[in-house]
């Protein structure tokens, strides 16, 4: 998994250097409206599969004009002040480094959508139909894009040539040019402090951005109807504490702001309340309630019926992005009432964060609410990785294509995740993934769940579907993301992707297409996969914990490609448009673990036994695992045990060092256990752990024992153990004996039964655990606890492995 990494990002006033860990831009002003410009890519990466070549480079997508050779391309964008536009630009050196050996690339095959069947079958050659480019094709100027009066052009460099003739391939290292500027050349007006931020993350050139102006508390916006205004009402308390919070009815909003139409008047009023500090915006509706805005787009690609070539238009894909740009641009231009076409010069740059909470009725935004409050209280760090083929014995010849290279390929979903987190991953092509073992997943608490696969707007091939979903009574909520087709066809009936948000169980947010999902007939990660890959890019690695924002950088990285010039109908477009998110913008992820839970410990007064009808204390240890201070730490404890009744629920630590423990000793949690719960009882305590700025989450188990003096003779040897079998002995005849071994954490290690880990003697009986777990595998050291359960009562005592 990848290794975190932090990058320094230094405005100066002569120059502004960029640097994304793996390629540098830099931009410094020569005067007159002119900006000088360096571009760098990351050292070229070469893999073998099958026959082919894969090259690519940290940091870029590719190429994606079908018959191309597959080469690395970047994207990136320069900050241009308040200039409206760049009229030329000229490049003024190339550094090249070829590359030593003869390499035979990969062709770029047809954009395929999710949903399709075969494709035509088109010619093969043995190379790639390719001359090396001119140098005025190895950068492109795409589109001017504006945000906040800012504008900003967005590029693309090609990393690498290609002569198929010789297979000489050659890196591209380092592009410079010049950009003449139109316009004001001047900076823009202030920004706040997050806008700058956000802005660097991907334009250099912020410099001509005016200095930050004094931090302030941003805005929040809330736009739905009255009678599912009080259900929000939770959400917004919960943040008060981070935004200023606004209201406003669509009522309101039509009779307050102008638009030829309801979605034209709701796009003017969050321009106005984004001039005015918000930067967060949630559509508390479904399209009954809150219009989603529909646009055009065209990809040229596979056809979904066998041996054809087709054109895939719609003029009405749900773009809640529509409604996120906060520019002048109407995105119908040419006014014949057509959004999103080429002509209609759409700004792809969204000036708040926006989400939708697609709910009908009370029920389903009192559902939203409390998943979208409870989720960031409860981390698990775990998540799910699904895959299944995306092609597999395709009857034209194309080979199997498996969405698992998604997930596990090189710099894709799992390289992305953090090495804190669990990942657990069930793939079709390993015979692993069900229905079953994904919900079971579920069930043990999740905090992503990852799907590549087809997609209908009931389903998410071959696990989920509508039933299934509303049926889901998992306790964690979760956030998905799916490539699949029409998953988040939120105008339509309710999609699959309602279901997951808006039932009692489920997810929190659902990151999904409202039409086709596109991938390479070639390539697995290619189209769609890219902005999943992007969001935990822009997540893990850029600390973007909100998210909104996560997801608007995950679309912003493709701007240039959904606006490259040389292909005004390619599948960036149509997923730009496609692809919304259904959840609360501001809602916390989690990110990065601090703080984890050591062991616990009963208290020496009741010979750390839990006893039916007595009280007990509860000592719980925690560990720092960042290298600094974490703040301000408490815990609380909870359960929804009948038997027990927790009577201190509340502990502070403190500030923990770096890498250190601490316990609540001093102020030890105090629960009581009712005279009727049965022996060899299991309960299950919510562990929260609270910081200054996170909450973590873990589950604390202990077991109820009796004290049965038939059993004060039992004990067990060798303890400690480093190795060969520990024995507990002296267990008396006919007791029907069975012994449970646990780890810290309350998982069962092993379970030993007469005639399987247990002997008998010739006075006694005796268990012998040979140090391994249920799946046969040596057990690590540490502590474990083991319980004697029989019928004339239990026992239990420590047991230390050291190896």
């Amino acid at each position: 998994m990848r290794e975190k990494f932090q990058f320094v990002l230094a405005l100066l006033c002569a120059a502004v250097c960029f640097d994304n860990a793996f390629a540098a831009v830099s931009v410094k002003s020569l005067g007159g409206g002119v900006l000088e410009c360096s571009v760098e890519t990351a050292a070229l990466e070469i893999t073998r599969r099958g026959d082919f070549d894969i090259v690519k480079s940290r940091g870029c997508s590719g190429t994606f004009s079908r018959g191309s050779a597959a080469l690395p391309v970047r994207n990136f964008f320069v900050a241009l002040g308040r200039a409206r536009a760049v009229p030329s630009f000229e490049i003024i050196s190339v550094e090249r480094a070829p590359v030593a050996g003869s390499f035979k690339l990969r062709e770029v095959g047809l954009p395929r959508p999710m949903s399709a069947g075969a494709s035509k079958a088109l010619p093969r050659s043995s190379g790639v139909p390719a001359s090396l480019p001119g140098e005025s094709e190895l950068l492109k100027l795409n589109s001017v894009q504006e945000r906040g009066g800012a504008h900003f052009a967005a590029f693309s460099l090609k990393a690498a040539e290609y002569d198929p003739p010789s297979g000489k391939l050659t890196h591209i290292k380092k592009v410079v040019f010049r950009i003449n500027l139109a316009g004001e050349v001047h900076g823009t007006d202030a920004v706040s402090s997050s806008d700058r931020r956000f802005v660097s993350s991907f334009a250099p050139g912020s410099d001509r951005i005016a200095a930050a102006l004094p931090s302030a508390p941003e805005g929040y916006l809330l736009i739905t109807n009255n009678t599912l205004m009080p259900s929000f009402q939770a959400l917004l308390e919960s943040h008060s504490s981070n935004f200023n919070c606004s209201t406003i009815t669509v009522a309101e909003i039509e009779i307050s702001y102008p638009g030829a139409d309801t979605q034209a008047k709701i796009k003017a009023c969050i321009k106005d309340y984004c001039d005015s500090g918000v930067r967060y915006v949630l559509l508390g509706g479904d399209t009954e309630i809150i219009p989603a805005r529909g646009v055009y787009a065209r990809v040229t690609g596979s056809a979904l019926t066998r041996n054809a070539l087709a054109d895939y238009i719609d003029g009405n894909i749900p773009c809640d992005l529509y409604y996120a740009d906060t520019s002048t641009s109407s995105w119908d231009k040419d006014g014949d009432g057509v959004y999103g076409e080429w002509a209609d010069g759409v700004n792809f740059m969204p000036g708040v964060y926006i989400g939708r909470a697609p709910v009908s009725n009370v029920e389903e935004a009192d559902n939203f609410v409390r998943k979208a409050i409870y989720y960031p209280l409860r981390n698990n760090f775990r998540e799910l990785l699904i895959a299944d083929w995306l092609i597999k014995d395709d009857p034209t010849g194309l080979p199997d294509l498996d969405g698992k290279d998604l997930m596990t390929g090189p710099g894709e979903v799992k390289d992305q995740t953090p090495d804190d987190f669990e990942i657990e991953e069930l793939y079709t092509s390993e015979g692993t993934l069900s229905a079953a073992a994904a919900i079971n997943e579920i069930n043990e608490g999740i905090d992503f769940l990852n799907h590549a696969g087809h997609g209908l707007t009931a389903s998410l091939d071959p696990v989920f579907n509508n039933l299934n979903v509303s049926s889901l009574s998992n306790a964690k909520p979760f956030v998905v993301s799916s490539i699949g087709c029409y998953a988040g066809a939120f105008d339509s009936s309710d999609c699959i992707g309602e279901y997951f948000v808006k039932g009692s169980g489920g997810g929190s947010a659902f990151m999904g297409n409202a039409r086709y999902g596109w991938f390479d007939e070639n390539d697995a990660t290619k189209y769609s996969g890219e902005l999943m890959v992007a969001f935990y890019d822009a997540l893990f690695d850029q600390g973007m914990t909100r998210l909104g924002e996560a997801f608007a950088k995950s679309k912003i990285d493709f701007i240039p490609a959904a606006t490259d010039v040389s292909d005004q109908n390619n599948p960036y477009r149509w997923i730009e448009y496609s692809l919304n998110l259904l959840g609360d913008p501001a809602m916390v992820l989690p990110s990065e673990k601090q703080l984890d839970f050591v062991s616990y410990l009963l208290n020496l007064s009741t010979a750390s036994h839990v006893s039916p009808g007595a009280s007990t204390e509860l000592v719980v240890e925690l560990k720092n695992l960042k290298s600094t201070d974490t703040l301000n730490v408490s815990a609380s404890v909870s359960t929804n045990d009948p038997y027990v009744t927790v009577l201190s629920s509340y502990a502070y630590y403190g500030d923990i060092a770096p890498l250190a423990s601490a316990s609540n000793v001093s102020s030890p949690f105090r629960f009581s256990v009712s005279e009727l719960c049965p022996c060899d009882h299991i309960i299950n305590f919510d562990l929260l752990m609270n910081t200054t700025d996170a909450v973590f989450y873990t589950r604390v188990q202990t077991a109820v024992s009796r004290s049965a003096p038939g059993l004060t003779m039992v004990y067990c040897w060798p303890n400690p153990v480093r190795s060969g079998i520990l024995h507990i002995s002296n267990i008396p005849l006919g007791s029907r004996p069975s012994v449970s071994i646990y780890n810290l954490v309350g998982e069962e290690v092993a379970l030993l039964r007469e005639g399987e880990g247990i002997v008998t003697l010739n006075s006694s009986m005796r268990a012998d655990w040979e140090l391994k777990n249920k799946y046969g595998r040596p057990a690590a050291s540490g502590v474990y606890y083991y319980f004697l359960r029989s019928d004339i009562g239990s026992a239990k005592g420590k047991i230390a492995v050291i190896k």
